[in-house]
């Protein structure tokens, strides 16, 4: 089945209604709460310095307790990142 939802730059496809595609970075978010994690400010409500977490950053990303906030699970229609704990962890790819 074909995705029935694309990004026209890189081609990523997607089916769910909640999943996030970033036009500047092209990485898939499970949900917008997701999407909006991999947003940062370089300076403090600068605009001008806002960017995309890289990859190593969005890996990085833990909570008080030193646990994993994202990781990467791969989809039908490619990688998206999601919730650690969301699913169980052999389905989850880093």
């Amino acid at each position: 089945m074909e995705a029935p939802f694309s990004c026209d730059e890189c081609g990523r496809g997607w089916t769910g209604l909640k999943e996030c595609h970033c036009g500047s970075c092209h990485q898939s978010f499970s949900t917008e709460a997701n999407f909006d994690r991999h947003r940062v400010f370089d300076v403090a409500d600068d605009w001008s310095t806002r960017r995309c977490r890289t990859e190593g950053e969005l890996t990085a990303l833990k909570t008080k307790s030193g646990l994993s906030v994202l990781m990467q699970s791969q989809r039908k229609h490619g990688s998206v990142w999601v919730s650690a704990g969301t699913f169980p962890t052999h389905a989850l790819e880093v």
